[in-house]
């Protein structure tokens, strides 16, 4: 008789996928070669959507600060451009005036005026 080296490693490897596939769909979730096949997909996709999100976010925050400019009447280009010159270039960045200005938009408002004088 043959003798069955890795079977108890095997059935446990085969379980902790199958745990992590359980809400797929169909054959998906209880056959192993789908399900390993279909989790390392799952785990590709993750990790490029991780680098996407940052440049979704960074997106979302430009177009947040392009709108309150474009509301006091200057364009966001001019508006960066003061802000790089500006003694602020190291304090504030696009993502902390973009919560400013969702939070609080008087002294967003305030903040402008400091930086484009």
């Amino acid at each position: 008789m043959t003798r069955v080296k890795y079977s108890v490693k095997k059935r446990q490897r085969h379980k902790k996928v199958l745990k992590l596939c359980k809400g797929y769909f169909g054959r998906s979730k209880s056959c192993f070669k789908i399900a390993n096949r279909l989790l390392k997909r799952s785990y590709n996709y993750q990790f490029y959507d991780r680098k996407k999100n940052k440049s979704n976010k960074r997106r979302e925050f430009i177009s947040i600060i392009n709108a309150f400019c474009r509301s006091i009447g200057f364009k966001y280009s001019e508006f960066i451009c003061k802000l790089n010159l500006s003694k602020y270039k190291n304090i504030l960045d696009r993502k902390s005036f973009a919560i400013l200005i969702q939070n609080d938009i008087k002294s967003a408002h305030n903040l402008f005026k400091l930086i484009m004088i």
